[in-house]
């Protein structure tokens, strides 16, 4: 009988009364017999009788012995998969009657043991400082910008960009500016560093060398450079390449992947969408760090502040925050508003602020004698190089009240304005006023005619 059953279908354990029912129901049209989808209704009976004998397992309460039945019914998932848990069917009942495990946190509220993170900004942000000195913090079980670090951990950075001789000046001005001294890494040392510039390496390496240290944390800098990162728009390289870093990260450590931005303002997106190429990046991580240039470039420090914006999956949406560059690492800069630069101040913020204190005796000694306000704003311009808008602020300031120039009118109709010193305006009354003798004058000769 399974020979038969072999014959018509190739799978020698469907059951032989399903394939004699079919060929019954099949008489009048032999067209409507498919082998191909009775053995795909057979592998669907044996699925769900599978599936019976979890769920008769599962019904005792007994998870441990559901979980290992799951992995002897379903082996393809781990086959195809290798180094990832395979699939488990869990009843709801058995989640509420026992309590979750606590979470394991690498950074509090933050993200934990296992999970998956991006750290993305621009170019000239700093991205790798941030990333290095987040790795010592991490390593040293210190706080890093406001956000605690419950315990010690085991790091590993890899980099693929930077020469050792750059991280090793990066990572003595970082430990120094938190006083962060070799025993405060461990012994042995709880943080490495996987010097890659310029070599060809995989996800899969990195996984080997993460397992051989025993990471806890695996930071990797920048994600680009990997061997199988592949072309940032190509969703199949990335989505390969994804799945590799979730295989290390179901094996214990968080992983940080480190990405720039696109060309144009990272202010004008949403930290969701941040990052260069295709978003399944964005959408497989469990939080985001996102760097932003500071918006407002009138601050003569705005070079060395960014904006933190910190998004995580599981944690409740935590307020932007300044941080500035300083001595060799980042420190909070809470005095700051968190100004994203965005398109919309991108212009007012490349113009440098002016010190008009400082230019008022200058544009004051232009004024050598009455003029019109207009003629007095086109000086401004001219000599000292102000644009319009800063023209009119100077003129403002130096003809209110207290400043060295004043304005008054001149003539009835049309009336006219005049810019000039007290002195000048003093010296133009006298001028302007006829005498006594002249207007006795005048009258006696309109008189007489």
């Amino acid at each position: 009988m399974s020979n038969h059953t072999a014959t018509t279908t190739g799978n020698p354990e469907m059951d032989f009364s399903t394939v004699l029912e079919a060929k019954n129901a099949a008489e009048d049209d032999p067209a409507a017999f498919d082998p191909a989808q009775l053995e795909a209704d057979s592998e669907r009976s044996r699925f769900c009788a599978k599936l019976d004998r979890v769920r008769a397992v599962a019904k005792n309460g007994s998870l441990e012995a559901c979980h290992e039945l799951l992995r002897v019914s379903f082996p393809s998932t781990a086959e195809a998969n290798p180094g990832t848990t395979p699939a488990a069917l869990v009843y709801a009942r058995d989640l509420l009657t026992c309590e979750p495990p606590p979470p394991d946190y690498v950074m509090a509220g933050l993200f934990e043991l296992g999970d998956r993170v991006l750290l993305v900004a621009p170019s000239k942000c700093r991205k790798s400082f941030f990333a290095l000195q987040l790795s010592a913090c991490v390593a040293a079980g210190r706080p890093f910008l406001g956000l605690d670090v419950p315990t010690p951990r085991r790091v590993l950075l890899v980099s693929l960009e930077n020469r050792a001789a750059w991280e090793q000046r990066r990572l003595r001005g970082i430990c120094h500016a938190g006083s962060i001294t070799p025993a405060n890494l461990g012994d042995p040392c709880r943080l490495a560093i996987l010097f890659c510039r310029g070599k060809s390496l995989s996800v899969a390496e990195i996984g080997t060398a993460a397992a051989a240290f025993r990471a806890d944390l695996v930071v990797v800098d920048p994600m680009y450079a990997l061997a199988d990162a592949g072309d940032e728009m190509d969703q199949q390289a990335r989505r390969e390449m994804l799945q590799a870093v979730a295989r290390i990260a179901a094996a214990g450590p968080a992983v940080i992947l480190v990405a720039h931005d696109p060309k144009g303002q990272a202010g004008d997106r949403d930290t969701r969408d941040r990052g260069s190429g295709s978003n399944l990046v964005n959408r497989a991580v469990d939080a985001t760090l996102a760097l932003t240039p500071y918006g407002d470039a009138r601050d003569p420090e705005a070079d060395s502040v960014v904006v933190l914006s910190v998004l995580a999956r599981n944690a409740p949406l935590l307020p932007d925050v300044c941080i500035r560059f300083t001595e060799g690492a980042f420190i909070l800069d809470p005095g700051r508003a968190p100004v994203k630069a965005t398109s919309r101040n991108r212009t007012q913020a490349a113009t440098p602020a002016r010190d008009f204190d400082a230019l008022r005796d200058r544009a004051t000694a232009l004024v050598s004698k009455p003029m019109p306000p207009g003629e007095l704003k086109q000086a401004l311009r001219s000599k000292l190089l102000l644009s319009k808008n800063d023209a009119e602020n100077m003129a403002t300031i130096l003809t209110t009240e207290g400043g060295p120039l004043t304005r008054w009118a001149c003539g009835t109709y049309p009336q006219t304005w005049l810019v000039g010193t007290a002195d000048m305006h003093r010296k133009w009354q006298q001028c302007s006023l006829p005498s006594l003798s002249s207007l006795s004058s005048r009258q006696e000769a309109k008189e007489a005619s």
